[in-house]
């Protein structure tokens, strides 16, 4: 427990240092909220290890669901800093971090307990990349946010100091297109798993429950938006609208179903 409110608390300093940095930029804060995020990152890992011991990581409750996927956020938000340096970014990323880790620390699990437990490690494996999928697209919501925002200011001639703190719009557009490269693959094996898993429990392929059909509304949107980026050449403004969509049907699947693992909880 201690380690997981050291992660909230950290996750939240840093959200307060990312977006004051929008408006005041310090190299001294900098420095703090890189430290700060990879001491946050060994507090979240070190909570999710307690977790794993205690034989509760994937015990069905949402706020643990939630603390994981945090984790994955945050550790693509870094690869993604490493190779963009798109520091304006952690604005948007970190604030909703704190936010799905806080629970774990407020509110008793069995007020969230949201779904049923998942065993096997081809069902911990099918739950992990999962979560990975989903913090891809995750990232690719904030950056699609980032390239609308900046291109109406652009149209708008509202340029100014704080715009220039962004990445450019070209950078922004290639962040999202990897994303999408990356992240559909995931998501594909994440759902081929479920899939297997259903067949050797219940032996049936699909139970065609809201989980499953949402996940299946999620991949079938997602294979629309890799066609239509690589085949019809979409990129831009379409791109960042359909990365958009694409995670509010993530956060209907996650959060409104109670998501924790398609074809897995019935």
């Amino acid at each position: 427990m201690v380690f997981q409110l050291s992660t909230v608390l950290i996750y939240f300093i840093i959200s307060v240092i990312y977006i004051s940095n929008l408006w005041k930029t310090s190299k001294s804060l900098k420095s703090l909220c890189s430290y700060s995020i990879y001491v946050g990152v060994i507090c979240h890992l070190i909570s999710v290890y307690l977790i794993f011991r205690a034989g509760v990581l994937f015990d069905g409750s949402f706020d643990n669901s939630l603390f994981i996927f945090a984790l994955f956020i945050v550790l693509v938000f870094l690869i993604y800093q490493l190779k963009f340096n798109t520091y304006v970014l952690g604005a948007l990323v970190f604030p909703l971090v704190f936010l799905i880790t806080l629970p774990s620390v407020v509110f008793p699990t069995d007020l969230v307990n949201a779904a049923e437990p998942g065993g096997g490690p081809v069902v911990l494996t099918h739950i992990l990349i999962t979560f990975l999928g989903q913090a891809i697209f995750t990232l690719a919501f904030f950056v699609g946010l980032l390239y609308l925002f900046e291109q109406n200011r652009i149209k708008s001639k509202k340029i100014s100091l704080f715009l220039k703190k962004f990445p450019s719009l070209s950078t922004l557009d290639s962040i999202n297109n990897k994303c999408l490269l990356i992240g559909f693959p995931v998501l594909t094996i994440g759902l081929a798993l479920g899939i297997i898993i259903s067949k050797s429990t219940w032996g049936v392929f699909l139970r065609w429950q809201q989980k499953e059909i949402w996940a299946i509304i999620t991949w079938f949107l997602y294979a629309f938006l890799i066609y239509s980026r690589l085949g019809i050449g979409w990129k831009g403004r379409k791109a960042a609208v359909g990365a958009i969509v694409g995670f509010i049907v993530i956060v209907i699947t996650f959060i409104a179903l109670g998501y924790l693992s398609a074809g897995v909880a019935g």
